[in-house]
């Protein structure tokens, strides 16, 4: 007999017995990962299982696979490990419990790998609700694979982290990426006055997203390009790269403003220096997505985006079965917007 959380969703189970994931059968830096077929995932309580229509691939996923999160204590994978950390899809199953989901909803994905679950990079992922945030219509399934952990982290680190305030100047280090694209929108849609630095090949996408002064980071005359869009320095930065080996970022934001820098999993990462943000009055804070805020903030950039206020980054598709492809170009950096995997694509 069915577990009673499907019963009431057509018992997925029993139609379809397995999912396919790109998956590593070990961590290391060569690997690579490889279609694999699973069980078909029950939803337990608290859980969905959807249909993914579009993996994204970020920089964390070839971090996965190279076992940079195996010194987290709560990451317990089994081997062979199904890669993803996000994307977009249908609600195919629902578990039992408090949720307003539905079979046949549209929602983005949050992955639950950091408790052992299959990524999004499959035919199926099971994952909590609270990784899972319903589409407002006119928003692409394609369109939406790019927000959960791209866009997320942007609206927390500045609306959140940075507690941005309409009026105020902003500096988005590395504009053209998946975070900075999204950040440079979010921003304006904010009220504030948006600067964004890239390289030159992405001056214009940048500019495209709405950033009003755009510097290419490999050029000199940052500082003095922002001394002059911004006397005093910028109200917040928001560092999607790190530099924090350098000494160009912080001395760009006036005493009192804030430092917001996209945590690394790198643990050779030179970081921003606490004391010398300190010493200027700057208000350093180091940022990941927090998942217990994930459903909230989703539904509200998928409403700045029905409303045409925030568009998706520039998306590249690959087929599920070149994930190791996606891997490799984003371990190289320099993408612009994302890479996407696409696996069952939009509904007909």
């Amino acid at each position: 007999m069915a577990p009673a959380g499907l019963a009431k969703t057509g018992k997925l189970a029993a139609m379809i017995q397995t999912m396919r994931a790109m998956a590593v059968t070990t961590f290391a830096p060569d690997a690579r990962p490889r279609p694999i077929d699973f069980p078909m995932p029950e939803p337990r309580a608290g859980e969905a299982v959807v249909r993914m229509a579009f993996a994204s691939v970020n920089p964390a996923d070839w971090k996965c696979a190279e076992g940079w999160l195996l010194r987290f204590p709560q990451f317990k994978p089994a081997l062979p490990f199904g890669l993803g950390f996000d994307g977009a899809g249908v609600v195919a199953a629902v578990g039992p419990g408090d949720t307003d989901l539905k079979p046949g909803d549209r929602v983005f994905v949050r992955g639950n790998q950091m408790n052992g679950d299959h990524g999004t990079f499959a035919t199926h992922c099971r994952t909590t609700v609270d990784g899972l945030a319903k589409l407002p219509d006119g928003v692409s399934l394609r369109d939406a694979a790019t927000v959960p952990t791209a866009g997320l982290t942007a609206w927390q680190s500045l609306m959140r982290a940075g507690e941005l305030q309409p009026g105020q100047s902003v500096l988005v280090n590395g504009g053209a990426g998946g975070t900075g694209g999204f950040a440079v929108q979010l921003a304006k849609a904010a009220g504030a006055r948006v600067a964004a630095t890239c390289g030159a090949d992405n001056v214009d996408y940048v500019c495209g997203l709405g950033a009003g002064l755009v510097q290419d980071y490999r050029q000199p005359g940052l500082a003095q390009a922002i001394a002059a869009w911004s006397p005093g320095g910028v109200d917040l930065l928001l560092d999607t790269v790190n530099l924090a080996g350098s000494d160009i970022m912080l001395p760009l934001v006036r005493p009192g403003g804030v430092l917001v820098a996209i945590e690394t999993l790198d643990l050779t990462a030179t970081r921003h220096d606490p004391a010398r943000a300190a010493a200027r009055g700057v208000r350093l804070v180091e940022m990941t997505a927090i998942r217990a805020k994930s459903v909230e903030d989703l539904m509200r950039i998928g409403a700045l985006m029905a409303e045409g206020k925030v568009r998706a980054p520039q998306t590249r598709l690959l087929p599920l079965d070149k994930a190791a492809d996606a891997l490799a170009e984003v371990k190289a950096g320099h993408v612009r917007g994302k890479l996407l995997l696409e696996i069952g694509g939009e509904p007909a």
